[in-house]
């Protein structure tokens, strides 16, 4: 949760939410952060999470890999979580790690 604050610039018990244009009339949704940019990542669209304060100037290869990991973090058994060495390796990309599905703890927390 901590490394999705810090690449968002954004506390995590924030809410996201976005206007939704649904015809000629428009909705406002709102998802709970983590799970919002969990989504994102696991669409590909790195670029949406970061903390928009940074005008787009992000190595998107590297925010990429931070993202992955934040996912990994985030998951609901601990033994499907990676390890801080880990952690630190996919950080410094001296190992690849494939994106995780958003934990169903996060999910239930927004239904």
């Amino acid at each position: 949760m901590v490394l999705f604050e810090l690449i968002s610039g954004r506390r995590n018990s924030e809410g996201y939410s976005e206007v939704e244009a649904a015809g000629s009339e428009s909705s406002e949704s709102w998802t709970f952060f983590p799970v919002w940019a969990a989504e994102k990542v696991l669409k590909g669209d790195v670029s949406a999470v970061a903390d928009p304060r940074l005008s787009g100037e992000v190595v998107l290869e590297e925010l990429r890999r931070a993202c992955t990991v934040a996912c990994w973090c985030t998951q609901d058994q601990e033994g499907q979580r990676r390890t801080m060495a880990q952690v630190v390796q996919a950080l410094e990309g001296t190992i690849h790690v494939q994106a995780p599905p958003v934990p169903r703890v996060l999910q239930q927390l927004v239904t």
